[in-house]
């Protein structure tokens, strides 16, 4: 009887482990003066995407990934169908957006610029806030005056479950062999 019981809570934990969602972040810092983008997307530990973009003055625009899970071992054409239905099935839990930003001397252009990117965030805001109800939404503005900078950074975390996960591996596998 005990070891009946021990596999019975065992089989409902595995089904717990993948039916219930978890949440995962997705991090980007862009610093526009020094043309740098940061970025960072991990799901329980595991890399799926992070790396940098930049300008070079050799090469143009660099992408460097350190990790790529999404082309990297899969054939292109499920690669595109699986980003497809992974972001379909992600639900949206907190966005937070921060953005330090200014013009040196030039008080008027920086007042504009933060009052652009405040318009542009609300807009986006209220777009997820409609789509995604229960979304926690944060957002800060800084305008320097004394400073030559425009960083913008963005923090978001969502929830997806391994069910989910699996079916959209399914249903990109199916739609990425019809496509061949």
């Amino acid at each position: 009887m005990k070891e009946l019981l021990i596999v019975f809570f065992i089989v409902v934990l595995i089904i717990m482990a993948i039916a219930f969602p978890f949440k995962t972040r997705l991090m980007t810092h862009i610093n526009f003066f020094g043309e740098k983008v940061f970025y960072s997307f991990k799901v329980m530990k595991i890399k799926l995407l992070t790396g940098r973009m930049f300008i070079d003055s050799n090469d143009g625009f660099v992408i460097e990934n350190s990790e790529n899970f999404f082309t990297a071992k899969f054939k292109k054409p499920f690669a595109k169908e699986f980003v497809n239905q992974f972001l379909s099935r992600l639900d949206v839990k907190k966005v937070e957006t921060y953005f330090v930003g200014g013009l040196k001397n030039d008080s008027y252009s920086s007042a504009m610029i933060s009052g652009f990117v405040d318009s542009v965030v609300k807009g986006v805001y209220s777009y997820l806030f409609e789509k995604y109800e229960f979304a926690k939404l944060y957002e800060s503005v800084e305008t320097t005056f004394d400073d030559d900078n425009l960083e913008f950074t963005i923090d978001v975390v969502i929830s997806i479950s391994l069910f989910s996960i699996l079916k959209s591996i399914l249903k990109a596998n199916k739609l990425a062999k019809n496509k061949e």
